[in-house]
């Protein structure tokens, strides 16, 4: 998530490219150690790999999806005395939930 509101806020980066940026390199980050450490597979990448990518893909488009739609109604916040936008307050939703899924859903799928 720190990459994504870096791209987003720091070089001002549009939402989708920000989010989709982020989240690719998340991914792929998350797959190598995942398959390396956490569940040390054996499952050749050309299977796995394409299975967890379509995984992270509809997540990351319902997760962030979902919350742009929601703080679409929200125009801004302000949180103790500092402005924060409806697309960070989307990354923000948006983000936990795509983590949770993916582990969850990748386990037996892909590793």
């Amino acid at each position: 998530m720190g990459l994504i509101l870096i791209l987003k806020n720091g070089l001002e980066w549009l939402y989708w490219y920000a989010t989709f940026t982020g989240n690719a390199i998340g991914a792929a980050v998350s797959y190598l150690l995942n398959r390396t450490f956490t569940f040390n597979s054996k499952v050749p990448f050309q299977i796995g790999g394409p299975r967890f990518f379509l995984v992270v893909l509809a997540c990351y488009f319902l997760s962030f999806t979902v919350s742009h739609l929601i703080t679409r109604t929200i125009d801004s916040s302000i949180v103790w005395h500092f402005y924060i936008d409806s697309d960070n307050i989307a990354i923000l939703l948006g983000g936990p939930p795509i983590h949770d899924h993916e582990l969850y859903r990748t386990k037996n799928l892909c590793f």
